[in-house]
């Protein structure tokens, strides 16, 4: 089991900890694994560690491939979500990590 620091904008990450979003999509940089503890820092205006996620399954795909993946693994995808991950990883080269998220906990202090 490793441990990740996963740094993500206050509003996906409070839907992430709150459990309205179960998967997060990232350019690939990496093998996470299942099992591995993601810490969740929300960028600014917080600047905090907010809380954590266990990684349940992870997928690695090429961009063309992405939407069809996204409607397999994940159920709880906000409508948001769906137009920044249209607009932000469908165009890209790099191949996209598709994260599913499972035991997502939000701290009671935030760790700056």
């Amino acid at each position: 089991m490793n441990c990740f620091l996963m740094a993500l904008k206050p509003h996906f990450a409070e839907e992430i900890l709150n459990g309205k979003k179960d998967c997060e999509v990232r350019t690939y940089l990496g093998a996470i694994n299942e099992g591995d503890v993601i810490l969740v820092y929300s960028s600014k205006p917080v600047m905090a560690v907010t809380g954590y996620f266990i990684a349940e399954h992870t997928v690695v795909v090429k961009p063309n491939e992405l939407i069809n993946n996204l409607r397999t693994l994940c159920h709880k995808i906000p409508r948001d979500n769906e137009e920044f991950i249209q607009n932000n990883y469908l165009k890209s080269s790099r191949r996209i990590l598709i994260l599913k998220i499972t035991k997502p906990k939000l701290f009671q202090i935030k760790y700056q």
